[in-house]
């Protein structure tokens, strides 16, 4: 489920001295529905545990205000909603980072729902957690969501 565009980061360019941290997405959902807040989590190695090959290889990308359409599409994952772009591209992205008002969203921020495709016994940089998934770097500066349950 994807991340933010931003060139590839690899480990040297983090801040010395101090662990960085990402600010949780406030929730800006116009129902009632509770959504998980993404967790702000400290740049760590993580392990691959299990096996994890990219659901969707070609990713929705948005920006910062564009408009979305919402569908409604079973997922095993809360806090993801299925949303279509104006070139008609879909993919899922985290309710905490739209507003939404009926079946269209803005969206509050950059987002990437690129997936990272991994080995078990991979070491990756894990920079972002979001309802069930991690948003992580990979040896080669490679980024991508992985679910949570495939890592340690």
């Amino acid at each position: 489920m994807g991340r933010r565009t931003a060139a590839p980061c690899p480990a040297p360019c983090l801040p010395a001295g101090r662990p960085a941290r990402l600010p949780a997405t406030q929730v800006l959902d116009s129902s009632d529905t509770q959504v998980p807040q993404a967790e702000a989590v400290k740049f760590k190695m993580v392990k691959v545990i299990k096996e994890y090959k990219a659901a969707y290889p070609e990713a929705i990308k948005i920006s910062r205000g564009e408009k979305l359409k919402t569908l409604k599409k079973k997922s095993e994952w809360p806090g993801w909603l299925w949303c279509v772009n104006s070139a008609k591209k879909g993919g899922w992205v985290p309710a905490n980072i739209l507003q939404i008002e009926g079946r269209t969203a803005t969206a509050l921020k950059d987002y990437d729902a690129s997936e990272l495709s991994v080995r078990e016994g991979e070491e990756l940089m894990a920079l972002e957690q979001e309802s069930g998934w991690c948003w992580c770097a990979n040896e080669k500066g490679k980024r991508g969501w992985i679910p949570l349950n495939n890592i340690q």
